[in-house]
This record gives C-alpha cells, sequence and structure tokens, in this order.
C-alpha cells in the first residue's frame, strides 16, 4: 500500500519563492528543499516507496514552474531500497524540467539502480541525455551545477540552444 504523499511544510518559504512552493517538504522519510534560484535539493533516507516519488515530482513541477527550470541535486548515501511498483512508477519525471541532475554519496548498487531507472525515462524522453552526473562529493556536484548554470544562462544571453553536455 501507497503512503500518502508528505504534507508540504508552508509556514517557511524558501527565499525568493513565489507563494505557494514550501522552501521545504518531506516525502515520506526523504527531505526535499529549494535552494534558489533553481536548485532541487533531496537527501534520500531509507526506502523510496511510489508516493515518495509522487510527491517529490510534485513538488520539483511546482518549483519548475516558478522558476522555468530546475537542477537537481540527491545524496543518496543513505538511501535504502528503491521498490518494483517505485521502479515502475518513474514516468512522473518525465515532465519535469531538468537542466541537470547531480548525484553523489551513491553506493556502486545505487549507482547502478538509478542508472536503470533513468533509462527507463529515456524511453519516453531524450531530455535527460548528458546532464545525469555521477559526483564523489557534494562540493564537486555543486560545481558541475554551477558550470553548468554559467553555460545555460551565456547561450540564453546570446539567443542559441544549449547543448546536453
Amino acid at each position: 500500500m501507497d503512503e500518502l504523499p508528505a504534507k508540504p511544510k508552508t509556514d517557511s518559504l524558501a527565499p525568493d519563492s513565489k507563494p505557494g512552493v514550501p522552501a521545504e517538504i518531506f516525502a515520506g522519510p526523504h527531505r526535499v528543499w529549494l535552494e534558489p534560484p533553481d536548485l532541487v535539493c533531496a537527501k534520500l533516507s531509507g526506502d523510496v516507496k511510489p508516493g515518495h516519488l509522487r510527491t517529490s515530482a510534485e513538488y520539483q513541477r511546482a518549483v519548475a514552474a516558478t522558476t522555468g527550470r530546475i537542477f537537481f541535486l540527491a545524496d543518496l548515501s543513505d538511501l535504502g531500497t528503491i521498490d518494483v511498483a517505485t521502479r515502475k512508477d518513474v514516468g512522473h519525471l518525465r515532465t519535469v524540467p531538468y537542466q541537470g541532475l547531480v548525484i553523489y554519496g551513491a553506493s556502486f548498487q545505487a549507482r547502478l539502480l538509478m542508472k536503470m531507472l533513468l533509462s527507463a525515462i529515456r524511453l519516453f524522453s531524450s531530455e535527460l541525455d548528458g546532464i545525469l552526473i555521477f559526483a564523489e562529493s557534494e562540493a564537486e556536484a555543486r560545481r558541475w551545477i554551477e558550470a553548468r548554470r554559467a553555460t545555460l544562462d551565456a547561450t540564453a544571453a546570446q539567443g542559441t540552444a544549449p547543448s546536453r553536455e
């Protein structure tokens, strides 16, 4: 049985966020939060269930609706398992306009599982090509996001399409 989606904390909006987008939510035991202007961070703690994935995806779409894009930074150092029902439910992530997904703290098994999940998403969309990165540390992950953001901003200023790399 799926757990009910976590109720967003609306009493503390992220600085510079628009009304209605909470600073953080909990999708089951997993903390998901916004670091303005467009970075959604997650600390996955324990097992991931379908309701957790849906809650996180809804939050990410809400953030993207206010920012126009998002980067996603995930700490998987305390990840448990991702059950079969959750793996079949990854379609909820297809509609999030990711500009970069950076994962750190992942075990070999977690990296393999994430690659499989994202391959399933790619069956429906090639939008994730070149933007999934596994970093050795949070600092390395954040450096990649900053560089990617700078590249996107520069190409937008020039009016050209950004590279997916």
